[in-house]
């Protein structure tokens, strides 16, 4: 019965005001007799809501013991200003992560599009099978068709694979180059052929 007198009396006793936070919540202190010793008690009193998940985590910490002073306004705006930059920073390092992946995704897309890669050889045969590679006498145009060739002997590159290469039998085109040196040179005498 003397514990509940006594208890009855601490919740009787004027609390001191500890400090409040931005929120408006007041948060006090007072010391109570608990088995025969001082006992400091800490509590909020909530301005609207009651939901423990919105006070600050400096006054979390002062109220369950973990820190021995209440925090002070100035601690309260430094941490508060802290807080803004920190939340400022995080926006800036999402966007540039947010550029950084449409760019991957860009590349991405491109390049299973095919616009953009490593030079496929293949491809670029395929595209171009019907392009000339060497000029013939009376305007005939040689063809190249993925390795093999109509005229062997007038190539421009040795041509084939495997078993239809032949090693030592690729000869270098007939130049149409003037030729000539000193004084069997001519300029101007050079007719590019037809």
């Amino acid at each position: 019965m003397a514990k509940l007198v006594s208890r009855i009396a601490g919740w009787l006793r004027p609390s001191t005001l500890a400090g409040i936070d931005k929120s408006g919540n007041r948060y006090f202190t007072r010391t109570e007799a608990v088995d025969g010793a001082l006992k400091e008690r800490r509590s909020v009193t909530f301005k609207s809501d009651s939901d423990p998940t919105t006070l600050p985590v400096e006054w979390i910490s002062w109220l369950t013991g973990r820190r021995k002073e209440a925090p002070t306004p100035q601690e309260m705006l430094e941490l508060e200003a802290q807080r803004e930059r920190v939340k400022m920073n995080a926006a800036i390092l999402q966007k540039e992560e947010e550029k950084r992946r449409f760019r991957a995704k860009s590349l991405q897309q491109s390049m299973d599009s095919g616009d953009v890669g490593p030079p496929n050889l293949e491809r670029f045969i395929q595209d171009f099978s019907d392009a000339s590679i060497a000029h013939g006498e009376g305007g005939d145009v040689e063809k190249i068709s993925h390795g093999t060739h109509e005229n062997a002997d007038r190539v421009s590159e040795p041509m084939g694979t495997g078993s239809s290469f032949r090693p030592g039998t690729w000869q270098p085109p007939e130049s149409s180059e003037p030729t000539g040196t000193g004084q069997s040179f001519q300029p101007g005498t050079w007719q590019p052929p037809k």
